[in-house]
């Protein structure tokens, strides 16, 4: 059954470059809505494609969840190589999203100045936890968000256990792996 939504972004160019769950789940929404997600991964490929649970390929079902109807290529970002196949892509692109550490687009010159200079119309969305300045945001050897925030792992409580159990992998994150028929390969 299709929805009216399935193709209402239809047309629109994303760059995904970001990791780990909020920025693949938002550009899984976009791909859902009909837009073409290039998922653009470091030259060893996401990391998310190393855990989880494994299909009967071998592959991580996680990733294949939270980056389906994606195309993946692989980047690298540190080379002028790479930096240049990136602009030629985001010179035509509509969205693009990264999840980066604050600064490291702009050290690799790939800011959102940047890469506007090129395309205006990119709008340009930098995912970080603690924003983009200020002093919440986080340096490179700051506590993660789970000791930071004890309160996002805290599972339940066993009386004999002191310690918050963390429960794994949330319920949005799994929210494909209840329907593997649903799962598609992303796109080479």
């Amino acid at each position: 059954m299709s929805s009216r939504l399935s193709s209402f972004l239809a047309g629109t160019r994303v760059l995904d470059l970001s990791r780990h769950l909020p920025g693949p789940l938002a550009t899984l929404l976009l791909a859902d809505m009909g837009a073409e997600v290039t998922k653009v991964e470091s030259p060893e490929g996401d990391e998310l494609r190393s855990i989880g649970p494994r299909d009967g390929d071998g592959r991580s079902i996680y990733f294949d969840a939270i980056n389906a109807g994606k195309r993946s290529i692989r980047l690298d970002l540190k080379s002028d190589q790479g930096k240049t196949a990136l602009r030629t892509l985001a010179a035509d692109a509509d969205v693009l999203i990264e999840s980066f550490r604050p600064g490291v687009m702009t050290r690799l010159g790939l800011s959102a100045a940047a890469l506007r200079a090129a395309n205006p119309r990119l709008v340009y969305v930098a995912m970080s936890g603690y924003g983009q300045d200020g002093p919440p945001r986080r340096p490179r050897r700051q506590l993660s968000r789970r000791q930071r925030h004890p309160e996002l792992v805290r599972g339940r409580r066993e009386p004999e256990l002191p310690v918050p159990a963390h429960r794994g992998l949330h319920g949005v994150d799994v929210r494909r792996l209840d329907d593997p028929g649903r799962i598609a390969r992303p796109k080479p």
